[in-house]
C-alpha cells in the first residue's frame, strides 16, 4: 500500500525532454531506481511504446511526452505490476491523466504501486493519432512548438485533442 505522497518541482532549462532525461539518468546512476518505464521512440520508425529501461545510456530514444498516446501509460503500469508486487524500484514516467488512471487501477486492485514511483509532467495534451500517422514530421514539429511554449494547445493547424482544462505550461 502506498503510505506517503511526495512531490517536487524543478525548472526545465535546456528543454523539458532533456531535463527530464538528465534527471532520470542521474537517478538510475545513483541507484534511486532500478529501472524506468517510459515512452520510447522505436528506432527507424515514427512509433512510440513504453519500455522498461535499466541502463541510463538507453534513455536517448526516450520521450517523456511523446506527441501521440499510442499506449495508455496506466495500461503499461498494469501490465508490469498486474501479476503481483515486484522487488525492483521502478520510476514510471506518465502523463497526469495516466497517473490518475493508474491510481484508479490501484483502487481496483489491478496495479501494485509498492515499488512504483509515478513521475508526471505538465502535459500539453496529445495530437490525434490519425494526423500523426499521415505526416509525423509536420505534426511532430507542431507538437515541438507547443512543448517549447511557442503555441498553447494549437500550432500549424493542429489542435491538441486531450489536454487538461488549464495546463501550467499555458498559464
Amino acid at each position: 500500500m502506498v503510505s506517503e505522497v511526495k512531490g517536487a518541482f524543478f525548472p526545465a532549462e535546456g528543454g523539458i525532454r532533456e531535463r527530464v532525461l538528465a534527471f532520470l539518468q542521474k537517478a538510475i546512476g545513483q541507484g534511486c531506481f532500478d529501472a524506468v518505464l517510459i515512452p520510447v521512440r522505436a528506432p527507424g520508425t515514427d512509433s512510440f511504446s513504453y519500455s522498461l529501461i535499466r541502463d541510463e545510456s538507453l534513455l536517448e530514444n526516450a520521450y517523456p511526452l511523446p506527441p501521440v498516446m499510442s499506449v495508455q501509460g496506466a495500461r503499461a503500469v498494469a501490465s508490469l505490476t498486474g501479476h503481483g508486487k515486484g522487488s525492483k524500484k521502478i520510476a514510471a514516467v506518465v502523463r497526469p491523466c495516466e497517473a490518475r488512471a493508474t491510481a484508479e487501477l490501484f483502487k481496483l486492485g489491478q496495479v501494485d504501486l509498492d515499488n512504483i514511483f509515478l513521475i508526471s509532467l505538465d502535459c500539453p495534451g496529445a495530437l490525434p493519432l490519425a494526423d500523426w500517422v499521415k505526416d509525423p514530421q509536420k505534426t511532430g514539429a507542431a507538437f515541438a512548438e507547443i512543448i517549447q511554449g511557442k503555441a498553447c494547445g494549437r500550432s500549424a493547424g493542429y489542435a491538441i485533442i486531450s489536454r487538461p482544462a488549464a495546463p501550467r505550461t499555458c498559464t
